[in-house]
C-alpha cells in the first residue's frame, strides 16, 4: 500500500472500535482521514474529493449512512441486505469480520480503484445468509460441528443422539442451503459468517473444538 493522499471520511454509528482502527490505519498509509459519529452529526458538505467509508455493526447501519453515498461499506455479513442499494450505486461492500490487516488493505485498494462491484454477487451472498438463518438451532449446531471437522458419528456420540438423527439433520442443512455435499455446506457457512463458537474453538488451537466446549 502506498500513500493515499485523498480525503477520506470514516462514518460509524457511535464509537465503533473498527472505525477508529480503520481511520488510524488509513491515515498511516497516507490518507487524510476524518472520523465522524454518524448518530450525532450529518457529514455535511465534505467536498467532492472526499471518499466516504461507512462502518457499522449491522443493527444501526441504516441510521448511520442514510445521509451518505458511501464509496466503501464495512459491515458484518448479517447486514448485507441493507447494503444492496449502495452496492447497486457502485459502493464496495467489505466484511467487517475479515482479519484487520486484510481489511485495511482491501479498503485502501477500494479507495483507489474505479472498478464497480457486482451487485449480483452481493445478492447471492445475502441469500446464503438468509438460508443459514432458516436453520433450526440443532441444525445450526450440527453445521458448526461439521465446520470443526467432526463426523456424523462423533456428533452423535457427543450430543447423545443417534447417528440416524444426525445424518437426517445434515440432510436438512444441505436442503435448506441448496447444496449437495457437506463440503459445500461448510463453504457457505465459512463465507457467510463463521459462528462465534467456531471462532472461539479455532482460536484455542483445538482439532475439532471438543476442548473448547
Amino acid at each position: 500500500m502506498g500513500g493515499g493522499g485523498g480525503a477520506v471520511l470514516v462514518v460509524a454509528p457511535g464509537i465503533v472500535p473498527l472505525a477508529v482502527g480503520l481511520a488510524g490505519a488509513l491515515h498511516a498509509t497516507g490518507w487524510a482521514t476524518t472520523l465522524l459519529d454518524g448518530l450525532d452529526r450529518r457529514p455535511g458538505d465534505a467536498g467532492s474529493s472526499t471518499v466516504r467509508v461507512a462502518v457499522a455493526d449491522g443493527v444501526r447501519i441504516g441510521r448511520a449512512v442514510r445521509y451518505l453515498d458511501p464509496s466503501v461499506c464495512v459491515v458484518p455479513v448479517r447486514a448485507l441486505p441493507l447494503l444492496l442499494p449502495f452496492a447497486e450505486r457502485g459502493a464496495r461492500v467489505l466484511d467487517a469480520d475479515a482479519p484487520f490487516t486484510l481489511l485495511v488493505r482491501l479498503v485502501d485498494e477500494a479507495l483507489r480503484e474505479e472498478r464497480r462491484p457486482d451487485p449480483g454477487a452481493l445478492r447471492r451472498r445475502a441469500a446464503e445468509v438468509e438460508a443459514l438463518e432458516r436453520l433450526t438451532p440443532q441444525e445450526s449446531q450440527t453445521l458448526q460441528a461439521l465446520m470443526l471437522g467432526e463426523t456424523a458419528a462423533e456428533i452423535a456420540t457427543r450430543t447423545s443422539r443417534s447417528v440416524h438423527t444426525v445424518r437426517s439433520q445434515i440432510k436438512a442443512v444441505l436442503a435448506k442451503l441448496g447444496v449437495r455435499s457437506q463440503t459445500a455446506a461448510t463453504a457457505v457457512a465459512e463465507r457467510s459468517g463463521v459462528p462465534l463458537t467456531v471462532q472461539l474453538a479455532r482460536a484455542q488451537f483445538t482439532n475439532c473444538g471438543d476442548e473448547a466446549r
